[in-house]
């Protein structure tokens, strides 16, 4: 049976390394979110109460010792933060989706490359989820982790839109539906094949309101892809400051 996660949060809230946690096979991530589900079947009442604190109890253990493998409160912003873990399962493809664009960020990646587990496999790209059929054999991992959905929806936005001057609604619109459904791909594929497939994403829309209108409709269609994610998702995570508060 396939399992889909979305684990969202803001920069630094430790979101990749509990995704990362997650797909390495940490039973710890399994309990937090059985806990958050029966805390929000329970109801009102002690039951849901006593559900609810023990949640919060291992929650905040889990989140803690994810987010501090490698001595911070969080993962870097934007995803990809190594977490010391060993993998526990048959494999695991990990989608980076950040485009390699100047020095820092050639060196961000360099970083996170060395960080993850060397016996994962790692697919870089941002489009073209449809090849994962073609590119590898399906018994050779039973993990995926996508990381991120945002950085997903940037490159093809760059892709598509390379010139901001150039920007149109009708064309954003048609960026936010590519990205839609390069998501719809990864969830059919782990529907079909019965893998565990995990979306890291960034909550961008609680801060400030972005001064271009370029940028607006970039937080507008990361919000409604983030929407149509945890419409797909069995479980979804929301990471705050290190904790993950299990939302679904």
């Amino acid at each position: 049976m396939s399992d889909i996660w979305l684990i969202t949060g803001g920069g630094r809230s430790g979101k990749s390394a509990y995704a990362e946690a997650l797909a390495a096979g940490t039973s710890a991530a399994d309990d937090v979110a059985e806990k958050g589900a029966a805390a929000l079947a329970a109801g009102n009442g002690s039951a849901a109460d006593e559900a609810e604190t023990s949640m919060a109890a291992d929650a905040i253990g889990l989140g803690i010792r994810a987010a501090n493998a490698k001595g911070s409160i969080g993962a870097a912003g934007g995803g990809k933060a190594g977490n010391a873990v060993a993998c526990q399962c048959a494999g695991v493809l990990y989608i980076a989706t950040a485009a390699c664009v100047g020095d820092e960020m050639r060196e961000r990646v360099a970083r996170h490359r060395a960080d993850r587990p060397k016996d994962w496999i790692t697919w870089e790209r941002c489009r073209g989820m449809a090849d994962i059929g073609t590119d590898f054999d399906a018994g050779a991992f039973d993990t995926i982790l996508l990381d991120c959905v945002g950085n997903l929806l940037m490159g093809i936005l760059f892709e598509e839109i390379p010139d901001e001057e150039d920007f149109q609604s009708d064309a954003f619109a048609r960026v936010e539906q590519l990205s839609i459904s390069e998501i719809d791909t990864l969830c059919a594929y782990a529907r079909k094949h019965e893998k565990r497939l995990i979306f890291v994403t960034n909550e961008i829309g609680m801060g400030i309101i972005p001064a271009t209108r370029y940028s607006r409709y970039y937080r507008d269609a990361l919000g409604r892809i983030n929407k149509h994610a945890a419409a797909a998702a069995d479980r979804a995570v929301l990471m705050v400051s290190g904790i993950p508060m299990v939302l679904k």
